[in-house]
């Protein structure tokens, strides 16, 4: 997919009862030192396996999570998203304060967020089908929680990665009209865009 248009990340799946630096050491051999070009990572937080039935020590996978981020934001100068499913998201993520501000991709397949809810993805099924889809396995769908050209910024702003010493002006030619003209709400297109500009500082240094 690289050598298309189709923009590209990388995701890992926590293991809960194994240690999230050693986790995130494995990652960042996979994945190579530096991120440009590509979207912010994603880490997924589901119970699977036994821990379904007998479920794990919450504490120590909220370690094992809090390790695994804290060592991707060293190496990358961003935290990933946390995917997480309604179980995961209320015994791991929203009970511990040290994922307050994370980027948030929820699955919940039967129901909406919660209005109060801080959620940046939203996986709301599992089966959909597509005719031009070869496999005719079934997909998910996820809808983006800001408006489109929030997306369009954050697609931009990574490609712009690849090439550190000019991205940050680029960028901002890109940016500053679309900030100064649409009418998505002020705090979170603030939040949104410094997340993203963040990322690039730090990648620039």
């Amino acid at each position: 997919s690289k050598d298309t248009d189709i923009s590209v990340g990388a995701y890992h799946v926590l293991e809960l009862d194994t240690d999230g630096t050693k986790q995130a050491e494995h990652f960042i051999n996979a994945v190579g030192e530096d991120l440009s070009g590509r979207l912010i990572p994603a880490v997924e937080v589901r119970l699977r396996g036994l821990y379904r039935l007998l479920p794990p020590d919450y504490y120590e996978a909220a370690d094992n999570l809090a390790d695994f981020c804290d060592r991707i934001e060293k190496q990358y100068g961003v935290r990933p998203v946390i995917y997480c499913t309604e179980r995961t998201y209320k015994n791991i993520v929203a009970s511990d304060s040290r994922f307050n501000k994370d980027k948030i991709w929820y699955e919940s397949l039967f129901s909406k967020p919660d209005k109060d809810m801080d959620w940046t993805f939203w996986t709301y099924t599992n089966r959909v089908k597509f005719s031009f889809y070869e496999s005719g396995e079934y997909l998910h769908m996820t809808v983006f929680h800001v408006r489109p050209v929030c997306f369009i910024i954050l697609l931009q702003i990574c490609n712009y990665l690849a090439s550190p010493l000019s991205s940050a002006i680029q960028a901002a030619q890109i940016v500053l009209p679309l900030y100064s003209t649409h009418s998505s709400p002020l705090p979170q297109k603030i939040q949104v865009l410094w997340n993203f500009f963040r990322m690039i500082l730090s990648s620039s240094v």
